[in-house]
């Protein structure tokens, strides 16, 4: 069985479902926008709302 993949901006990517929804991950955001890795992860912690 081979690995469908998806293009995004031109980067081929691998599909990814979490429940039954695609979804893309942090590193995949690097790789599409050619950030440092870790960048997308920082900046979501970074900017992340905490409710109480």
């Amino acid at each position: 069985m081979s690995e469908q993949l998806i293009s995004i901006v031109g980067t081929k990517l691998p599909t990814i479902q979490y429940n039954d929804q695609p979804v893309i991950t942090l590193h995949m955001m690097d790789v599409v926008h050619k950030r440092p890795k870790g960048t997308a992860g920082r900046n979501f912690r970074q900017h992340k709302i905490y409710s109480r």
